[in-house]
C-alpha cells in the first residue's frame, strides 16, 4: 500500500488537536489537492476516515472518489465527520481524496482536512507518525526515526512514509520535531 500525491500534496498538521492531512492549495486558484491510495480488499473489507470540510461553499469541494465514481462531494463548513466505505467485491480499489478550487474567490480556511484513515484488510495502514508501525504514536517512533537517521536503522517501507510527519517526501530531524510535539500535545 503507498499513497501518492500531486502538485500541491495534503501535509500532515496538528489540527482540533489531532494529526490529520490538510490540503495544501489554499489561496491557489483553478487548482487541485489531492492523494490516492490502491488497496486490494475482500469483500466486506472497509476502508474508514474522518473529514472536515472549511470552503467557498457551492464552489470549492472536497470529494472523495472510488475509482472514477464520487462518493462524497461538500463544501462549505461541516465539522469533522466519518465516512466508512465497504467493499461489495473482491478486488483492487483506488481511492482519492482531493480539494478541487474553482477559478476565483476563497472561503473559510480554504482548504480540508483528512484523519484516521483506517483499513479492515491485512494491508499494513498508514498512521502518521507511526514509524514503527506498531498502531501506535509514541516515542518509540521518535526513537525508531533517529536509530534510522543516526545510524541507518531498519523501517519498514510503511514506517518510512508514515516517519515523513511534514509530508515533504523526506525523512529529517523536521519530522522528528513536529512528531514531538504531536506526542506531548502542542501546537506550533
Amino acid at each position: 500500500m503507498h499513497f501518492t500525491t500531486g502538485n500541491y500534496p495534503f501535509t500532515g498538521v496538528i489540527s482540533d488537536g489531532r494529526i490529520a492531512g490538510k490540503s495544501g492549495n489554499a489561496g491557489v486558484d483553478n487548482s487541485t489537492s489531492a492523494f490516492t491510495i490502491t488497496l486490494d480488499m475482500q469483500a466486506g473489507d472497509t476502508l474508514s476516515f474522518d473529514y472536515r470540510v472549511s470552503s467557498e461553499s457551492g464552489y470549492d469541494f472536497f470529494t472523495f472518489k472510488s475509482g472514477t465514481t464520487t462518493i462524497i462531494k461538500e463544501s462549505g463548513e461541516k465539522a469533522w465527520r466519518n465516512y466508512v466505505f465497504t467493499a461489495a467485491n473482491d478486488g483492487s480499489y483506488t481511492f482519492e481524496w482531493a480539494f478541487e478550487k474553482d477559478y476565483s474567490v476563497a472561503g473559510g480556511s480554504d482548504c480540508v482536512w483528512v484523519d484516521n484513515i483506517d483499513f479492515s484488510g491485512d494491508n499494513v495502514i498508514a498512521l502518521l507518525g507511526d514509524a514503527d508501525c506498531n498502531g501506535v504514536v509514541n516515542f518509540g517512533d521518535i526513537s525508531a526515526i533517529y536509530l534510522y537517521l543516526i545510524v541507518g536503522g531498519a523501517m519498514p517501507e510503511q514506517g518510512i512514509l508514515n516517519a515523513d510527519f511534514d509530508g515533504n517526501g523526506i525523512v529529517n530531524f523536521g519530522d522528528v520535531s513536529l512528531l514531538y510535539m504531536y506526542i506531548m500535545g502542542l501546537e506550533d
